[in-house]
């Protein structure tokens, strides 16, 4: 039986899925737009099933329908992804627009309409893929691109549902796969990169690369390292620090350690002026890099000092001997953790040399990297 581009085999014959499409498929994903589960399948076509279905289209078993009017170029990949306001389908490719407005590169298809994913990225998405890292899941692209919402991302970026962020300095080759395996190493699996590369961050890797966090409990981000948001006053630290402070530290370090469950957590800060005055900041948003005194802040919404100490030789841990856990701050200040519920946290410390970062590029006042934490 002819099968034009694409057929189902029942586990004893392959059938065809009516008329089949025209053009090569690139990929295929499973969604209920909330009409019915459905298969949908992403290419180079121009018809499916004798309509007009530019470069996507959807299966319901009996026929095909196309959506909206489709991309302008090849779909490549595609995944299914829950920004928190439902799953949507999202496509990856070559295309610049979806539904007839701009869209670079990548773009979601809600059940009636198509939408970008901000200003997109600057290179072909050659694989999406949904998973979460510990903090909730995000959708993680890979491909040809340097950038991801006008933010350096060499081939690999993540979305949030609002905003794209870099994995560490990326890869220095396309990424074409992601796949997710438990080594037994870590506390869950981790999420592998596969593609044309020799480098994945500082480390060497031929073509297969493992993301996963190596900074203790929790999942670091808002780097001021240049990887980024620029620092206010381009005072960029070292890799995966927040932004530099006066005493050249290279920036601090905000990490977890411990256990969520039961909440045995710390949060330890290191590379801090040696005395400075420090106060740990809690959020239940996660928000675009904003500057934030000399460095960035990206913990937003019902914001909460958890702590406030003053380090010695430039780090400290909290909470301190005898005080309330991480857990029971927080409930005492009015916002109880929920067991799955995630939180965000950021250590912002006193720095007030009056010739670093002078107003009003800057204040008196540095940040840490930021931390993401599901509890």
């Amino acid at each position: 039986m002819a099968a034009q581009r694409i057929a189902r085999w029942n586990g004893a014959i392959w059938s065809t899925l009516g008329a089949g499409v025209d053009g090569d498929v690139r990929a295929l994903a499973v969604h209920d737009d909330g009409s019915g589960a459905a298969l949908y399948a992403g290419g180079s076509f121009l018809n499916a099933g004798g309509a007009g279905a530019s470069r996507i289209a959807r299966w319901n078993g009996v026929s095909w329908t196309p959506l909206g009017s489709g991309l302008d170029g090849d779909v490549l990949a595609l995944a299914v992804f829950d920004d928190g306001g439902g799953p949507k389908l999202y496509a990856g490719g070559t295309f610049s627009h979806a539904g007839g407005a701009p869209a670079s590169r990548v773009a979601s298809w809600d059940g009636a309409s198509w939408s970008p994913l901000g200003s997109g990225t600057d290179g072909d998405v050659l694989a999406l893929f949904t998973w979460d890292d510990g903090g909730g899941p995000m959708l993680y692209a890979g491909g040809a691109f340097g950038a991801a919402g006008g933010v350096a991302a060499s081939h690999t970026a993540r979305w949030n549902g609002s905003f794209w962020t870099p994995l560490d300095t990326g890869t220095n080759g396309i990424v074409t796969a992601f796949g997710t395996f438990n080594d037994g190493g870590e506390l869950g699996a981790d999420l592998y990169a596969a593609g044309a590369m020799t480098h994945a961050g500082t480390a060497h890797a031929w073509n297969l690369a493992e993301w996963h966090d190596c900074d203790g409990t929790g999942v670091p981000f808002c780097f001021g390292d240049g990887t980024g948001v620029a620092c206010p006053c381009a005072n960029a630290g070292a890799s995966r620090h927040g932004c530099q402070n006066s005493a050249t530290t290279g920036g601090s370090v905000l990490y977890g350690d411990g256990t969520r469950v039961p909440d045995a957590l710390t949060l330890n800060v290191l590379y801090e002026l040696p005395t400075a005055l420090s106060i740990f900041l809690q959020g239940n948003l996660e928000i675009a890099p904003v500057p934030f005194g000399d460095g960035l802040r990206c913990t937003g919404g019902s914001l909460k000092r958890l702590y406030v100490m003053a380090v010695a030789g430039g780090g400290g841990t909290v909470p301190p001997p005898g005080g309330p856990s991480i857990t029971a701050r927080s409930a005492q200040l009015g916002d109880p953790i929920a067991p799955g519920s995630v939180r965000f946290y950021q250590t912002y410390y006193r720095d007030s040399s009056p010739v670093f970062c002078p107003s009003p590029a800057g204040s008196t006042f540095n940040a840490s990297n930021a931390l993401r934490i599901q509890w």
